[in-house]
């Protein structure tokens, strides 16, 4: 089968694509991938797996500034233009965003492809509406959660179940090791391998409450054998403001994935929270649970379905209230408690958990269907 995954953004914006693309490739199919832009190292790993990928390069701004008309229309131009290049016509396109799927156009609706909705969309109604024709005529809609499975075929009028398919991180021996790391980063965990890492990886916000809450509850405690590790990008000096709540507080910048898993295998206790602002957040599907399991990390969620029927469910963790500062306290402290069976728990969690099979059904249904 030849297969085409195309996304509307860096690979490194959306982690659980990486494996699909390999375990195709292991497959022997025919890849090839078109995204907006690859970081060389993927460039490296593709290559080497016989990979082709194909960059859109295309002009997102206008006066300096982002124009996102511009965006969808370059990035419109440019896959079509590759796909007629390239005589990808006849290959099955893995769409893997609903963005990417709005910005292709009605032109997709020619093609055989397969649809990877990563967000409900359920705040903004226009892409709702108009992501469903796509859904629609999608040989396979794909989603990374059951209950999204659900609210989507009621919303799309699916005729048959999606795929569900976890946000999964691609590990091995090569992407977890030393080597590539920043130095900063590597500095700083040596500094802390001692202590016991809370840590939070995502976009590091000063109205992310959860984070303060987080910081004031280590601040009470107050043991030095803890510090918050934040990893990610840092809004408006926000690491800042939190290490004023709590002083054993460290940063370190966006690692793209997969090298940000080594940092992640040190952590003492993993840290998951979303806000109640949408559907998306309360059925939230993150690669983060799968990436602290892969490890064997105890994990500390907010009390919202799709933390905590998936943490405490599986005995992997404690999902607390993050507006109050004793409850988070409380559940610190029994995650280090009880850190051995959680760790346990969690790395059960993660090795029962049947990927490469899921994803071999899906595969195998789209070269069924292929021609």
């Amino acid at each position: 089968m030849k297969i085409t995954f195309i996304l509307k953004s860096g690979i490194e914006f959306l982690p659980p694509i990486f494996p699909r693309i390999v375990l195709c490739a292991e497959r022997n199919h025919n890849v090839t991938v078109i995204c907006s832009k690859l970081l060389d190292e993927y460039k490296t790993f593709f290559n080497q797996k016989g990979i082709k990928f194909f960059e859109t390069n295309h002009n997102t701004k206008i006066f300096n500034r982002h124009c996102k008309i511009l965006d969808w229309i370059g990035f419109n131009k440019s896959v079509w233009s590759i796909v007629k290049r390239e005589n990808l016509s006849d290959s099955v396109l893995y769409i893997c965003s609903g963005d990417t799927a709005l910005a292709l156009g009605g032109e997709l609706l020619k093609h055989k492809y397969a649809l990877q909705s990563n967000e409900l969309y359920d705040t903004n109604s226009m892409y709702k509406k108009m992501l469903k024709k796509f859904a629609v005529n999608a040989m396979a809609f794909v989603v990374p959660e059951f209950s999204r499975a659900n609210i989507c075929m009621y919303w799309y009028g699916l005729k048959k179940m999606p795929f569900v398919i976890p946000n999964y991180p691609y590990i091995s021996k090569e992407n977890t090791g030393i080597e590539d790391i920043p130095q900063n980063a590597v500095d700083i965990v040596n500094s802390i391998s001692d202590k016991k890492i809370v840590l939070y990886q995502g976009v590091i916000s000063a109205g992310d409450r959860s984070l303060g809450v987080i910081a004031e509850a280590l601040s009470q405690i107050n043991d030095e054998n803890y510090v918050l590790l934040l990893m990610g990008k840092n809004k408006n000096s926000s690491y800042e403001a939190i290490k004023q709540v709590y002083g054993n507080t460290y940063y370190i910048p966006f690692i793209a994935a997969p090298k940000h898993l080594w940092v992640t295998g040190k952590a003492h206790i993993g840290v998951l929270s979303y806000d109640r602002i949408s559907l998306n957040n309360i059925f939230c599907a993150p690669n983060k649970i799968y990436e602290y399991s892969a490890f064997g990390v105890p994990m500390l969620g907010n009390n919202i379905p799709g933390l905590k029927y998936c943490i405490e469910t599986n005995d992997m963790g404690v999902c607390a209230d993050f507006e109050d500062v004793q409850n988070v306290k409380a559940a610190i402290l029994e995650l280090s408690k009880g850190n051995e069976n959680y760790s346990k728990k969690s790395k059960e969690f993660f090795e029962s958990f049947a990927f490469i099979e899921e994803t071999n059904r899906l595969i195998d249904f789209l070269d069924n269907n292929a021609i």
